[in-house]
């Protein structure tokens, strides 16, 4: 649902904040479990959702595009993290990180808002279910 969307986000954005401002090893280690707890239920969460609002016969090239965007990123995003935090040191560029995580929680909860009915998903599809495969 949404609400656990903008839940897995909004706690993901959290932990990440204090992630870059925990000084205590004994303290870091837990928020990196709720950090994963987050994210997990983030990505699952989002993934699921996409699934089912894509229509089937796009669902492929849209998980593609999909994966794209989230895992093709990765080499950006670690190039200006690296950048960030050689020059304005780890913690620094972790809670700047975590900033700009808010944002894009922020600018992807108003867009939901603006797109609400076009992106439901639609409750009268049938699940794709494969023939059954004959005996051997």
């Amino acid at each position: 649902t949404r609400r656990t969307l903008f839940i897995g986000a909004i706690g993901f954005c959290v932990a990440l904040l204090l992630l870059g401002m925990s000084h205590w090893w004994l303290m870091t280690l837990p928020i990196l479990v709720v950090l994963g707890l987050f994210s997990i239920t983030f990505t699952a969460t989002a993934n699921t959702r996409l699934q089912l609002v894509a229509p089937p016969q796009m669902r492929g090239r849209v998980m593609s595009f999909y994966t794209l965007l989230f895992a093709g990123t990765t080499p950006v995003g670690s190039l200006v993290i690296g950048w960030l935090a050689e020059h304005e040191g780890v913690q620094a560029a972790v809670i700047e990180m975590a900033g700009l995580c808010f944002l894009g929680v922020l600018f992807g909860a108003l867009y939901l808002r603006m797109n609400a009915t076009r992106l439901a998903p639609d409750e009268t599809a049938k699940p794709d279910v494969a023939a059954p495969m004959p005996a051997a």
